[in-house]
């Protein structure tokens, strides 16, 4: 096998917080070159992540509601490249970077039910 894989370095980390229901990270990928890129990675809710999108696709809220009708939990990812130094990357505040972002798509998990739940459910009610 030749090649490498690329090596990624996290510059800055904007922290979940459930109230903003999103995460992101700023990372430099370097594949060789001399600077590499340097990218913003986020990761949310996807009714949230979709007010920082450049485009939303469409049918993007169709698409997740559908998962989450079925139970799943969902995220959006999305991320965006940055034409700046490695080094300005501390200095980015969030509203910056998690604006104008491009869609990647949605994690998808299950989560099913316990064989409890309904009794639980109906007992609160």
């Amino acid at each position: 096998m030749t090649g490498s894989s690329p090596k990624i370095v996290q510059l800055k980390r904007f922290l979940f917080e459930s109230s903003l229901k999103r995460q992101s990270a700023i990372v430099n990928i370097a594949d060789g070159s001399r600077n590499g890129i340097n990218r913003v990675l986020c990761k949310g809710a996807p009714e949230v992540i979709e007010k920082f999108l450049k485009k939303v696709p469409e049918k993007y809220t169709e698409h997740y509601i559908e998962f989450v009708k079925d139970g799943a939990r969902v995220l959006s990812l999305a991320y965006k490249d940055l034409k700046m130094q490695t080094n300005q990357a501390e200095m980015m505040k969030r509203e910056e970077a998690e604006s104008d972002l491009i869609f990647c798509g949605f994690i998808v998990s299950e989560c099913p039910m316990k064989p409890d739940t309904k009794a639980v459910i109906e007992e609160l009610v």
